[in-house]
């Protein structure tokens, strides 16, 4: 009936126990799953790869769209403003390929900007939670983890990567 607790309120001596039982009603349905994964616990190999790859492969999804809204910025003929009209040039002159031109260049160069920020994301999220959890600051507030993770996920890939 109650929707599971994302992290079992404990105090800190506690936590760190192997011994203690997870706290909250959904211990009796999920006592062989983690409750959360955390930094620590986390295969980083595994995510590193299903990471870069998930993002390369949504990557490769928006990927002509990016190439048309170029050509649509670059552009000097006014009538080829419209998108279609714009694949139907790309296809016709270079094949469906022609759309994914420059692709491997962008993937190459985002990957590692990617691992940073997933990396300093999840690093800076167990980091504040920890924290949080020193001082016994309540779920109500833990989002406030996720933003800081976040924000300096951003700050610091985005540092990297724009020129």
């Amino acid at each position: 009936p109650n929707p599971p607790t994302r992290r079992a309120m404990t105090s800190p001596s506690t936590r760190s126990s192997s011994s203690a039982a997870p706290v909250g009603p959904s211990h009796a349905k999920t006592s062989a799953m983690p409750r959360e994964v955390d930094w620590d616990s986390l295969d980083k190999r595994k995510f590193v790869l299903n990471s870069v790859g998930l993002f390369s492969a949504v990557t490769m999804a928006l990927y002509p769209l990016s190439v048309i809204k170029t050509r649509q910025m670059v552009g000097s003929d006014a009538q080829m403003t419209k998108a279609r009209d714009i694949v139907r040039d790309i296809v016709r002159e270079r094949g469906v390929r022609g759309l994914y031109r420059g692709f491997g260049t962008i993937i190459v160069g985002a990957m590692p900007i990617r691992v940073v920020y997933l990396s300093t994301l999840e690093a800076v999220k167990t980091h504040t939670n920890v924290v949080f959890d020193s001082y016994n600051v309540p779920e109500m507030y833990r989002g406030a983890a996720d933003a800081a993770g976040g924000a300096t996920a951003s700050l610091i890939s985005q540092t990297l990567a724009v020129p």
